[in-house]
């Protein structure tokens, strides 16, 4: 088979394609799609994760490395799913609205301004050399409360790329990153596995994992949930990532994009402090909080309404005084009561009782709002 190094672009030109349709040459696509392999075009939004040479060596192993009949199963359905996702995986671009997307960002989040100062920066160097956009590992710090989850999954969503949390400070293990042992009858390949070999969670080379509360995880475990990290965080070593539960196969992972939130970042072991761009977020001034809110009505409107409106004052001053996922939640159930009363937008009467939540709002939001 033609040999494409994991990581590079695949190489793309009016040759290639009049000679075979920009695909491999016809004896090996018929090969690997006899083999039940999806063979790609090999355009420049597409880069090689792994090796059909790799998975096939390991297809042909099974029957010594299985310990048991339903283990075979596993692992023989694990490579028919590789094969029907193929070696490649496209890449995400910097689409043609990101500066705005990043201004209308800034005005929902004006504390978060220098992350998304970082972030116009890498999506500039994307967009001005046609690549795919690598933001690489970031490590968002602030007290709790001050909107750090949220904003990560508001950056994903208004910037266009798929985003797959993962809550480590419930991790036991580093099952969720870097697999499971393949010596277990129920070992699990981890999240990077999923997103790469078998194109889960939207599929992309340069997807973005969210690991929230990253200073929780239990670093002091034999199997640390951060362990994975120090390969998927450092370029060269990512680009040969072996999942535990399938380390037969190595992946391209020096794509991949990390949004970590912590409340310390002292907690964060020191290697994995050195591999990442770390950005100290200051709780929101009362003014500050109360932008947010606004920029949050108005997301809300446009995704339930699909039209731009204004959140009255009496609504954002209720909401001023809970943490800002509990705002969104209750501005999510007062568009419904609303709606379902036969009106268009709500009123402060419509949100629900918040008295719960007050008294955690003071952690970060500078004591509330007087």
């Amino acid at each position: 088979m033609t040999e494409i190094a994991m990581g590079q672009e695949c190489p793309f030109s009016p040759e290639d394609s009049a000679e075979y349709g920009n695909r491999p040459p016809p004896d090996e696509a018929l090969e690997l799609e006899g083999r039940g392999w999806r063979v790609q075009d090999q355009a420049p939004n597409l880069v090689r994760v792994l090796s059909e040479d790799e998975v096939e060596n390991f297809a042909a192993d099974i029957p010594r490395l299985a310990f048991s009949h339903s283990e075979r199963q596993r692992l023989t359905a694990l490579v028919k799913k590789i094969r029907e996702q193929g070696a490649l995986r496209p890449v995400l671009h910097a689409n043609p609205g990101w500066k705005d997307a990043l201004a209308d960002l800034g005005r929902s989040f004006p504390n978060f301004s220098e992350v998304l100062d970082y972030a116009r920066a890498m999506f500039g160097l994307a967009e001005r050399a046609d690549r795919g956009v690598h933001l690489g590992s970031l490590i968002i710090e602030s007290t709790p409360g001050t909107g750090k989850s949220l904003f990560c999954e508001q950056f994903a969503a208004r910037m266009g790329f798929p985003l797959r949390r993962i809550d480590m400070a419930a991790a036991q293990c580093g099952a969720r990153l870097g697999g499971s042992e393949s010596f277990w009858e129920n070992s699990q390949p981890g999240v990077p596995f999923e997103m790469l070999a078998l194109g889960m969670h939207g599929g992309y080379a340069n997807g973005i994992l969210h690991l929230d509360e990253l200073c929780k995880a239990h670093n002091e475990l034999r199997h640390s949930p951060v362990g994975a990290l120090y390969e998927l965080m450092e370029p060269a070593t990512a680009r040969t990532f072996r999942d535990l539960s399938v380390p037969a196969i190595g992946l391209d992972a020096s794509g991949l994009n990390f949004l970590c939130t912590v409340n310390d970042a002292h907690l964060v072991p020191a290697p994995i402090l050195s591999r990442a761009r770390v950005f100290h977020v200051r709780a929101p001034s009362p003014e500050v909080m109360r932008e947010i809110l606004r920029g949050m009505y108005r997301e809300a409107a446009r995704q339930i309404l699909g039209s731009e409106e204004e959140a009255s004052d009496e609504i954002v001053e209720r909401l001023a005084r809970v943490p800002p996922r509990t705002a969104r939640l209750a501005l999510r159930e007062a568009f419904g009561r609303a709606l379902a009363s036969g009106r268009h937008t709500p009123t402060a009467c419509d949100l629900p009782s918040l008295e719960a939540h007050r008294g955690r709002a003071s952690i970060g939001f500078v004591g509330g709002l007087r």
